[in-house]
């Protein structure tokens, strides 16, 4: 009994001289990561992490069976009375924060502007899902969708990229490529599940310097060489992006035949080249024009883009001065660097209407 004791105490004491040592050594550690985002996901071997399903989140306010499976609600268009929704279509937008829509209400994100086009334009019920979880990467999108999909039975499906989806495919890959075919691989060894389990496991330690240090080390860190390629090494990184995008592409096509249901893909708009008082770092529109051209060449894509003009740092842009589109990006709230910040309101209204009009074009030009 002495001796249990006796390790209770040294590592109660060895847990407040790391806290303390770690405080010292990194005085900003308390304002990174933001760690209130993990009240909202579930970390697992499975998946890495995902957002958590809205009757987990809201359970009072849950009414569908399909919300035990996405972390938002199902909308209806273009009313919101479901028991007049006899014949309907059920469209699934996938993706990121982007289709999250933060700081939006019922029926003002994107994807519930274009659901609600879609119904009057069609004179029937839409019923809408969002699946999305915030910097989860097209690996983590496609394999929650793999899984959930006979639950959903979607008849159209938009799947919605983002820059930042270049990294996210590397440092939360869930697929090897080998022999152009994807590969389900172990993430146990990834540095980002393990230190987001100790903190859901050990709830005290998401509020201590050392839960803090170890989320930052998984989301910024490789200890245990778990990342395919290094995130920083453009030639590799494009690479690498350039071969496994179109698979997934294709895994996603070929879903849409085994059950039955139209796929678009989708590139949600980068601040810094739609707003033309911004100017892009060459890597950073590297990526968004890297992505549109493996959208463009291997699925269906719907464009939600206004300006494609060339201000990104170090280029000389030919085109005529355009309106500033700084009204459409959350300037307030928003934790994401200036240049790619989300959409608020009246983004997610224009550009909701500008992915419904692109879409309406491909199906009258078909």
């Amino acid at each position: 009994m002495l001796r249990l004791t006796m390790v209770i105490v040294s590592l109660v004491f060895s847990f407040f001289f790391i806290n303390l040592y770690l405080k010292q050594k990194i005085p900003n550690i308390n304002f990174y990561p933001n760690m209130e985002v993990l009240d909202n996901i579930n970390f697992s071997s499975h998946y890495l992490y995902w957002e958590k399903s809205y009757c987990s989140k809201y359970p009072k306010l849950c009414k569908f069976e399909e919300e035990k499976y996405l972390p938002y609600p199902v909308e209806f268009f273009p009313t919101d009375n479901f028991q007049s929704c006899h014949n309907n279509i059920k469209i699934l937008f996938l993706g990121d924060s982007f289709t999250m829509a933060p700081w939006t209400n019922y029926g003002e994100s994107f994807p519930s502007i274009f659901s609600n086009k879609l119904a009057k334009s069609l004179n029937i019920c839409v019923v809408q899902y969002r699946l999305a979880s915030p910097g989860s990467g097209t690996d983590q999108q496609l394999a929650v969708f793999q899984d959930i999909v006979t639950k959903l039975k979607p008849n159209i499906v938009i799947w919605q990229f983002f820059n930042n989806d270049i990294f996210d495919n590397i440092q939360q890959a869930l697929f090897d490529v080998s022999d152009h075919k994807l590969i389900r691989r172990s993430i146990k060894n990834n540095f980002e599940y393990i230190a987001g389990t100790l903190n859901q496991k050990i709830p005290v330690l998401k509020y201590t310097s050392l839960g803090k240090y170890l989320m930052y080390t998984g989301i910024s860190k490789d200890p245990f060489h778990n990342w395919t390629v290094p995130p920083n090494d453009l030639t590799k990184r494009k690479e690498y992006n350039s071969e496994k995008i179109p698979l997934e592409l294709k895994e996603m096509l070929n879903l849409s035949k085994i059950y039955n249901f139209s796929f678009y893909s989708t590139l949600a708009p980068l601040e810094c080249l739609e707003n033309t008082q911004l100017i892009c770092s060459s890597w950073i529109s590297d990526n968004q024009n890297l992505l549109r051209q493996l959208l463009q060449s291997n699925s269906m894509f719907l464009s939600m883009e206004i300006y494609k003009s060339n201000n990104v740092l170090g280029l000389q842009s030919d085109f005529e001065p355009l309106p500033d589109n700084s009204e459409l990006f959350n300037q307030t709230n928003d934790s994401n660097p200036i240049g790619s910040r989300h959409l608020n309101k009246q983004g997610n209204y224009v550009y909701g209407n500008l992915l419904f009009k692109n879409f309406n074009n491909m199906i009258k030009n078909k």
